[in-house]
């Protein structure tokens, strides 16, 4: 068994059916290890530093996640804190999604917790750029939920809907909370992806409540307008964007413009 142990970092021991594996992470005083022994149904967790060590009681969730099939354990340092979190993955077959729980060793408390909103999955994750991104197939569609590293846990930043299409759908969010949408341009990079914009076309493009002919207000947009696009839909005659316009004096204006009023409409119209 080869041991990857680099000079001064803290390593941490994961044990699988008799076959134990070496990770590492970050240096720290007093080096601590996770040791797992799996056979199923008994799970063995036991959390040493220096010469003193405590077996940890496993979450109820961890052994419901086992049960449903999340039976292939790994260790990785997502919050890139140097402490490695203990990964628990489901891949079922013929599906391209392999989807994980994510549990972290609470050095303090002694206990081990779920990383992250346990509402949402991690699935295909990767670490880049500060962020950790989980990519999967939703439908004939594919999602990015972004989530910034923030105090030793994930945060959702937003989640990119239809990822490959020529315009993507950006939900945002604070505190766990939906704050808004925006569309934004395709890009392999998350970080690349910028707002779609267009100019209205007519002389007076009237602006809806709901993406409803029979729906208008009393406001309206001119000719040049510029405007960035948050959402879009579409029914039996009318392809319709929701639009953020803002006003000379920094006043946002929000509502429903008929795609027929804008430029976009001369192009070939976004998948």
């Amino acid at each position: 068994m080869e041991k990857l142990e680099p000079a001064g970092l803290k390593p941490v021991f994961f044990s699988l059916l008799g076959a134990t594996f070496i990770t590492a992470s970050s240096a720290i005083a007093a080096p601590t290890a996770l040791l797992v022994e799996v056979a199923w149904p008994a799970l063995s967790i036991t959390a040493c530093q220096a010469e003193r060590c405590t077996t940890l009681t496993p979450p109820g969730d961890m052994l419901d996640a086992m049960r449903d099939g999340y039976d292939q354990f790994s260790v990785d340092d997502l919050t890139l804190d140097g402490t490695t979190e203990i990964i628990l993955t489901h891949r079922t077959e013929g599906s391209v999604n392999a989807c994980t729980r994510v549990y972290r060793y609470d050095e303090a408390l002694g206990t081990l917790h779920p990383l992250g909103d346990s509402s949402r999955q991690l699935c295909n994750y990767v670490i880049a750029h500060g962020h950790v991104i989980s990519r999967y197939r939703s439908g004939a569609m594919w999602q990015e939920d972004i989530y910034e590293i923030k105090n030793n846990d994930l945060v959702l930043a937003y989640s990119d809907s239809c990822v490959g299409c020529d315009t993507i759908k950006r939900t945002r969010y604070q505190d766990d909370a939906r704050t808004g949408t925006l569309l934004v341009t395709n890009n392999l990079d998350h970080r690349l992806r910028k707002p779609v914009s267009t100019t209205v076309l007519s002389k007076k493009a009237v602006l809806y409540r709901e993406p409803r002919i029979d729906q208008p207000t009393r406001m309206y947009l001119i000719s040049g307008d510029e405007v960035v696009l948050t959402d879009a839909t579409s029914d039996d005659d009318t392809y319709w964007y929701r639009i953020r316009y803002t006003t000379a004096k920094g006043k946002p204006i929000e509502g429903w413009l008929r795609c027929d009023d804008t430029t976009l409409c001369d192009d070939e119209r976004p998948q």
